[in-house]
């Protein structure tokens, strides 16, 4: 008997305790601004999340991963392609900011030369037309916890490093080692001209932790109950 009652107490600690991770969701969209997306485009965003307490609500405290796929169509005239992701409260404060850049790979794309494109050997080589690219889709991962409860925006921007060069004032190469992106924000791809890329916004909500019932109280209570019984019946049975 006193076996099955300390099966239950552990089937019950361990419901209490368990930590899963959600599955992968999609972000609620919010607005797209379009620029040529026939160099890079954003694919899709997900996330993931540590659900502590199996209610599938992304709650204060919990770490999310977030996903932006990057994809591309063509290779152009840029020593990279570039992703910028932030994430903005109800009051439009960023909170958190996150840079990645997609290297050009020879190897990727070896068709016959259509176009702008770089040579093996690095040199710019133009026939007047574009270079299919064969590098597939590249996924873009950072984690964030968060520590209030309200509705929290996630905008995923892409453009190619001339285009960032033109924004920031920095040469191509130097921004491959230059962090200063801070010129690039969401209204990039509505200025004046032609601009590579898109700009996508996106919402998600995050809840306030959960304060445990008193049914788990009163399951712990037992649990712990029932350990120190244990713990004193074996004592007088080793007497």
């Amino acid at each position: 008997m006193l076996k099955g009652i300390k099966l239950i107490f552990k089937v019950g600690i361990g419901c209490v305790a368990a930590v899963g991770l959600a599955q992968a969701n999609t972000l609620t969209p919010v607005s797209t601004v379009y620029g040529d997306t026939s160099w890079q485009n954003i694919g899709g965003t997900s996330y993931t999340f540590t659900d502590t307490n199996h209610n599938g609500q992304i709650n204060v405290g919990e770490k999310v991963t977030f996903t932006v796929d990057m994809q591309k169509t063509y290779w152009g005239i840029h020593a990279f392609d570039a992703l910028k992701v932030w994430i903005d409260n109800s009051s439009g404060t960023n909170l958190s900011i996150n840079q990645f850049r997609w290297n050009f790979d020879p190897t990727h794309n070896n068709e016959t030369a259509t176009g702008w494109y770089v040579s093996p050997t690095g040199q710019w080589v133009n026939n007047d037309s574009w270079k299919p690219w064969k590098g597939g889709d590249q996924l873009f991962s950072f984690d964030y916890t968060f520590t209030t409860a309200g509705s929290y925006d996630l905008v995923a921007s892409v453009m190619c490093s001339a285009d960032l060069s033109g924004l920031t004032g920095i040469s191509q190469t130097a921004l491959e080692t230059n962090n200063d992106w801070s010129k690039w924000n969401e209204n990039f791809h509505s200025l004046p001209g032609w601009k590579q890329g898109e700009t996508d916004r996106y919402q998600f909500t995050v809840v306030a932790s959960p304060v445990p019932e008193p049914q788990t109280y009163a399951m712990m209570l037992a649990g712990l109950g029932l350990m120190g019984f244990t713990a004193r019946r074996r004592k007088s049975m080793d007497i």
